[in-house]
């Protein structure tokens, strides 16, 4: 796994732990799956798990509480109303101005 990659994980996994974000995830190759696994195992406040993206790449979810699990397999493959934008927003830590200012300009109300 590449140092940018690492730097990537490190900094998401730290937000999470200190409150900043609810929740992250972003796509690895499969390849790198037990690399982010030893990385994160050992942070025992966190918890993650895997989403097949396609033959050859994953999503890896981090997040501190455990019921985010429940939350992020309800949330739509692309969302495409205000509500599941919002949704979105709030579970990746974005403030509500912004996630309002995102559908006041991007979604149909």
């Amino acid at each position: 796994m590449n140092e940018s990659l690492k730097m990537q994980l490190e900094l998401t996994c730290n937000l999470i732990q200190k409150g900043v974000k609810p929740m992250s995830f972003f796509p690895i190759q499969k390849r790198y799956k037990k690399e982010v696994i030893n990385m994160i195992s050992p942070l025992t406040d966190l918890y993650f798990h895997f989403e097949k993206l396609s033959n050859d790449w994953l999503a890896v979810y981090v997040y501190k509480n455990n019921i985010v699990k429940y939350l992020i397999k309800k949330l739509p493959e692309e969302p495409k109303t205000a509500s599941e934008h919002a949704y979105l927003g709030l579970l990746l830590g974005y403030d509500i101005d912004s996630i309002c200012k995102y559908i006041s300009e991007n979604c149909k109300l």
